[in-house]
């Protein structure tokens, strides 16, 4: 998981962690063994190990823990333990839907998975002794740093979908850049003011924006690149950033999105968007478009970001999905 929860998690019972494998590779009737190690910072919540004889869905139980505290980023460790051996992980699809499942009456997404290895390399094949980490983005409410484009300043879980959909008539409407639970990663700790934020909304060609500020900020660059320094208060975990005034003259389909500022040379982090805490020297930390990813829609008119059988507000949530 890439961003910190944002709020405490109960969990309710044993974590079941799910992975179709497939021995890649083994010796007379050595077989690999796996071994799965979730845990936060420091802190391990628990292991568990199979031995992988063949091509299938294997099920590790971590031992139950009451909570999750708010501020902690999930890693799952696997790692191969019998030599001259090594197996294929499949996951994040339709068809291999590996997941790590929370069984809790907290509300919680994650929207996409990769597995990296040391090197910050994603893969899918396990050697022998190598270790790699699972990689979880998180979306709304838990998400730290989250930025997206709504209908209203004040979105929940359970209506962030419709609310970054428009489908009203051809016309003018308002809509709000929205930043939900800021986080300061250097502190470890809550931003309770926005001192800045630096991102670039892309939008389709053929609209009419007007991008308005928040009142107390000043844009070093122009739209819809925004290198932003600001104070802005955060109430409820959120604050806007930036309203939105939009027009359009037909109903075609038309999807929003953020990515870093066009000018490399002034990215904070490069290849990342980033906010700052007016409370900590204006230190940076990295933000995430609430989509997930910089390729993927926080916003649409006249279509869904979202197709709503993708939707997984509820009580358990798979990490792989």
């Amino acid at each position: 998981m890439e961003t910190p929860l944002a709020a405490d998690v109960d969990v309710l019972d044993f974590i079941p962690v799910d992975i179709y494998l497939s021995p890649t590779s083994f010796v007379g009737w050595k077989y690999p063994t796996v071994t799965v190690t979730l845990s936060y910072g420091s802190t391990t919540i628990g292991t568990d190990s199979a031995t992988i004889y063949s091509t299938g869905w294997y099920e590790f139980n971590i031992a139950p823990v009451l909570k999750l505290p708010k501020g902690a980023v999930l890693k799952l460790d696997l790692s191969v333990t019998m030599l001259a051996t090594s197996v294929t992980v499949y996951y994040n699809s339709s068809t291999y839907d590996s997941r790590i499942e929370i069984p809790t009456d907290t509300s919680l997404v994650i929207e996409s998975i990769t597995i990296e290895d040391d090197n910050n390399t994603e893969r899918n094949i396990f050697m022998p002794g190598e270790n790699y980490t699972v990689i979880a983005r998180v979306s709304n409410p838990f998400g730290a740093n989250e930025i997206g484009i709504y209908l209203i300043e004040n979105p929940t879980p359970e209506n962030a979908e419709e609310e970054a959909c428009y489908s009203g008539p051809a016309g003018q409407f308002s809509a709000f850049v929205v930043l939900d639970n800021p986080w300061n990663f250097n502190t470890d700790s809550a931003i309770t003011l926005v001192g800045g934020f630096e991102f670039r909304i892309e939008w389709a060609a053929g609209l009419f924006v007007t991008p308005v500020i928040h009142p107390s900020a000043t844009n070093f660059q122009t739209p819809p690149d925004f290198y932003c320094g600001a104070s802005i208060p955060v109430v409820g975990a959120q604050c806007t950033l930036i309203n939105l005034t939009i027009g359009t003259f037909t109903t075609d389909p038309a999807l929003w999105f953020l990515s870093p500022v066009s000018n490399t040379g002034s990215q904070s982090i490069p290849g990342a968007i980033a906010i700052t805490d007016g409370n900590d020297a204006f230190s940076i930390s990295q933000a995430f478009p609430v989509s997930g990813d910089f390729a993927e829609p926080v916003f649409g008119m006249f279509t869904c970001v979202v197709a709503n059988e993708d939707v997984t507000w509820g009580s358990v949530k798979s990490m792989f999905q």
